[in-house]
């Protein structure tokens, strides 16, 4: 057990009538905590079809400013239904300062269907597992843009989106003319709108991200409106393209956790989240989508 005496917490406050209350406030903490060992973290999130990169490194104490250590001596493997295909080889990110390490996947592409295993060996530490199935591209239909006023300023999108019966579905949708825009829609049967910080529907779940499952369409046919909520002056002549994943239910709840993460960051005295994972021996995620991609113009 450790004590760490007197951390000085300064209060930030947004407001002025605060400002002036808190002003120059500083307190005094004793926080007691146990030792906590470094545990190893996986960070390994893919596309069916292109080579998974995966990085790794050891975890740290939440208030600890020292960077996180890579680990750049480990043996991975990458199994599809049983058989090896491939191993990892450690690259080196030249476009991030400071550089990072990741191991890369070149010889094996993740196949729709696959049962994929990591097999992960890092002197000094247990063996580290991960398991995950990719899953089948969405299948959509009818894809449509249309303008929602005269000005030709504010676009909408519909399509039809089929479900596969007897199963339980996870997705992803994004929209974007080059990088993804914010977007709207109010369709109780994909967002509960009685989740806190979520009005009518609002599709921003995750950033410029929907997360959405079949829960209420499941084996049925079902038309999805958006709207595009971040205003451009501009005529959307080259449209927008449309990506749609089936994601695996590990990576729904890990990046759900991340929205409830960073919604309680914007919240002075909220409670702690726990983040999803589906390593054993180790904490992180590995999980491979399968995305249906579709260009849309204007009629």
């Amino acid at each position: 057990m450790k004590i760490i005496n007197k951390i000085y917490t300064r209060l930030l406050v947004v407001t002025a009538l605060s400002a002036m209350v808190f002003a120059s406030c500083e307190t005094p903490l004793d926080i007691e905590y146990l030792d906590t060992e470094e545990k190893v973290v996986v960070n390994a999130m893919g596309n069916a079809d292109e080579n998974l990169n995966l990085r790794l490194t050891y975890s740290r104490w939440f208030l600890s400013e020292i960077p996180f250590k890579e680990i750049t001596n480990a043996t991975v493997s990458l199994l599809a239904n049983g058989q090896k295909v491939d191993e990892g080889a450690l690259r080196v990110d030249g476009s991030t300062y400071p550089e990072k390490r990741y191991y890369s996947f070149d010889n094996y592409l993740p196949k729709e269907g696959d049962m994929l295993k990591l097999d992960i060996q890092v002197p000094g530490e247990e063996p580290i597992t991960a398991e995950c199935r990719v899953p089948y591209k969405p299948q959509i239909s009818n894809t449509e843009m249309r303008y929602t006023d005269d000005s030709e300023c504010y676009p909408s999108i519909s399509f039809v989106l089929h479900d596969n019966p007897n199963e339980q579905n996870y997705y992803m949708l994004t929209v974007g003319d080059g990088y993804n825009r914010y977007f709207s829609i109010n369709d109780y049967l994909l967002v509960d709108a009685d989740v806190e910080g979520l009005i009518e529907g609002d599709a921003s779940v995750y950033g410029n991200v929907l997360l959405f499952t079949d829960e209420k369409i499941n084996g049925y046919s079902h038309t999805i409106n958006i709207n595009i909520e971040d205003f451009m002056f501009s005529e959307y002549e080259e449209g927008f393209t449309i990506k749609l994943a089936a994601i695996p239910e590990a990576m729904y709840r890990f990046l759900k956790g991340m929205d409830m993460m960073n919604d309680g960051m914007q919240e002075m005295f909220g409670e702690p989240v726990q983040i999803y994972s589906n390593i054993e021996n180790g904490i992180g995620i590995f999980a491979i989508s399968s995305t249906t991609i579709e260009h849309v113009v204007a009629n």
